[in-house]
């Protein structure tokens, strides 16, 4: 570990079909460019990426992760294995003064944020014993589709909470993020664990691009609206990627350096 004072810690969470140590070099210069003020750590996603973003199959041989897989029977099963990975890393590695995340490893952002707070005797842990709430107008079908969710989600969260629980002290206490090229995940993904009025109220700085054709500007400035705090924006000229040049980097040292 880097001996420098006041060294941000940082959690690096890659996008799909990645691996913790191709985003390492894809941030080569961003992490020559802040060793003074933050240390990265890499990780690799728990699942197996299936299919390319094209709906291909990946080449045989190759190693590709995800976060959770869109072709999964129950994608929520794919998530929790995804936030218990994450918690024992915490566990393990932590404390982390900040999360980063590109694309899919973005999305993953406000999902752990969210588990993390779900604490025995929490008041989210009380609000399960709400249950399923009836919509007015739904139809048998509809209603069918929001108790089964509700279902999955409590079948989840339930999963979650001793290993929540079972987080040493002051491992989870992200201080502030950085997601690039972030969007948030379906109710089909995470349920109904981002379905409310809960703003994450740490220091957050979103970037995208103009040209990014995986996941849209307004994709990632809804993200930033509606789960954070007084969000940063950086919003570039090109594609989907996290842009490393000096221009960019000055920014994340900015917003770091104020921490």
């Amino acid at each position: 570990m880097n001996g420098i004072k006041n060294l941000k810690r940082v959690l690096c969470l890659h996008g799909y079909g990645q691996t913790g140590n191709e985003m390492k070099k894809s941030m080569g210069a961003m992490r020559k460019s802040m060793r003074n003020h933050a240390e990265f750590v890499y990780i690799d996603a728990p699942h197996n990426a299936t299919k390319t973003n094209k709906g291909e199959d990946y080449p045989v041989g190759e190693t590709h992760f995800s976060w959770w897989n869109m072709e999964s029977p129950k994608i929520w099963q794919d998530l929790g294995v995804s936030v218990v990975h994450v918690i024992n890393v915490l566990n393990k590695d932590g404390p982390f003064d900040g999360i980063l995340g590109f694309s899919q490893g973005s999305a993953m952002i406000p999902v752990v944020l969210g588990a993390l707070g779900y604490r025995s005797g929490s008041e989210q842990v009380k609000s399960l014993a709400s249950g399923y709430e009836n919509v007015q107008g739904a139809t048998d079908k509809e209603t069918k589709k929001l108790k089964d969710w509700e279902d999955d989600f409590q079948a989840m969260m339930k999963s979650l909470i001793p290993h929540v629980d079972g987080l040493n002290k002051d491992v989870g206490n992200f201080k502030f993020a950085m997601l690039f090229s972030g969007f948030m995940p379906g109710r089909k993904i995470s349920l109904r664990l981002l379905l409310n009025d809960q703003k994450f109220n740490i220091p957050s700085i979103h970037v995208t691009g103009k040209a990014d054709d995986v996941i849209t500007n307004k994709q990632s400035i809804d993200l930033a609206n509606n789960k954070f705090v007084n969000p940063n924006f950086i919003i570039h000229e090109n594609g989907h990627y996290i842009p490393t040049s000096t221009e960019f980097t000055k920014q994340y040292i900015e917003f770091v350096s104020k921490l």
